[in-house]
């Protein structure tokens, strides 16, 4: 952190609330958006207008609180070979373990209908699902997650919170079990790399790549992503 910048605080019940904002205005209100495009205009351009509408979403958000709060967000600090290779190696690590372990063995014991139905969809319009999660994502839900509540609440009260909480915040937007336990410790794992770091962009790169793996991985039968 810079010298000359207030010291960015945040307690738990302000990081609460911020979190309903985020998931009404970039979640929510895109969706309400594009069900009334959706009746006037074609599909495929109803889909790539909801596009335009979430990244203008998440943009006008972290443009907000990044203003509210006077901090920044320190997109280009930390940048260099040993930083950058962490993310990468963490993506890989990540998407192994998940992937190759987690998931077959959470899916004996939870039902995964829902998740691969849920995730299924996102298949019938490939390019504008590259965009929301492999770019939009990506770079909203590190900026929002790790730049702005990891490290408020490391500031405010200890690493242990500033993760834990930020981990489980993480998971509960993703609404389903199997991918909120991931992105639980997808959180956990991302946000040690931050705090270790000091490298929001980093956590971009493992997030980014993780969900590129994803896509490629699984393009011919279900694109799963955070």
């Amino acid at each position: 952190m810079k010298n000359n910048e207030k010291k960015l605080e945040a307690s738990i019940f302000n990081i609460l609330v911020l979190v309903i904002i985020y998931f009404l205005f970039t979640g929510i209100f895109p969706l309400f958006i594009n069900i009334i495009i959706a009746k006037s205009t074609e599909i495929d351009l109803s889909i790539w207008l909801n596009v335009i509408t979430v990244f203008s979403t998440n943009v006008i958000f972290l443009y907000a609180i990044k203003q509210y709060y006077n901090f920044e967000y320190y997109f280009g600090e930390n940048i260099n070979i040993k930083t950058i290779f962490l993310g990468i190696i963490l993506a890989v690590a990540l998407f192994g373990f998940f992937n190759y372990f987690l998931v077959p063995f959470l899916s004996k014991y939870i039902n995964p209908n829902e998740y691969i139905s849920q995730l299924e969809s996102m298949k019938i319009f490939p390019l504008q699902n590259i965009v929301l999660t492999c770019l939009i994502a990506p770079l909203s839900e590190e900026l929002f997650l790790r730049a702005y509540i990891v490290r408020g609440l490391y500031n405010k009260y200890n690493p242990f919170i500033a993760i834990l909480v930020s981990s489980i915040l993480f998971a509960v937007i993703h609404f389903n079990m199997i991918q909120g336990i991931l992105a639980f410790i997808f959180g956990i794992a991302v946000g040690c790399l931050y705090l270790a770091t000091g490298s929001i962009f980093s956590c971009i790169i493992t997030h980014f790549l993780y969900n590129l793996f994803l896509y490629i991985a699984y393009s011919n039968f279900v694109l799963i992503s955070f």
